[in-house]
C-alpha cells in the first residue's frame, strides 16, 4: 500500500474528518428557489416567419381549392400559370407554387398539359 493511501483517514476517522467538514456552508440551496413564470404578452403572437409562412399555407390551400373547382381534367400550362398567379403576391412566388404543386402531387405538368386530377389517371 502506498504512503498516500494509508495517510488517508478510514473507518471512524474518515467518518469524523467528514462532520468536522461544514459541507452546508458552500452548498447552493436551490430547493427554496421559485422559477420564474413566463410572461407572455397576447399582443407578442407569432413571428414575422411564422406569419409569411402562415400566409403562404393560405394561399396555396385558396389557389388549390381553385383548381379543384375546375371542370376540366387537364388545362394548357399557360393558362395553369395564369390561374397561380391570380393567387400570389408577384410572379415569383406564382412560378414557385407551380413548382409546389407539381412536385407534390397535386397536378402533373407534362410538357405543355397539366393534368388536375392525377388520383383520376392520366389515361
Amino acid at each position: 500500500m502506498s504512503l498516500e493511501l494509508r495517510s488517508l483517514p478510514i473507518g471512524d476517522k474518515l467518518m469524523e474528518k467528514v462532520r468536522g467538514m461544514d459541507i452546508n456552508k458552500d452548498r447552493l440551496r436551490l430547493d427554496g428557489l421559485i422559477p420564474p413564470v413566463m410572461q407572455t404578452d397576447p399582443r407578442d403572437g407569432i413571428s414575422v416567419e411564422d406569419a409569411h409562412k402562415l400566409l403562404r399555407l393560405s394561399q396555396l390551400e385558396m389557389l388549390k381549392s381553385k383548381l379543384r373547382q375546375i371542370q376540366k381534367s387537364s388545362i394548357p400550362y399557360s393558362e395553369f400559370v395564369q390561374i397561380c398567379m391570380e393567387g400570389c403576391s408577384n410572379s415569383d412566388q406564382a412560378l414557385e407554387f407551380v413548382k409546389i404543386l407539381d412536385q407534390f402531387g397535386t397536378v402533373i405538368v407534362l410538357g405543355e398539359c397539366v393534368f388536375l386530377r392525377p388520383e383520376e389517371g392520366l389515361l
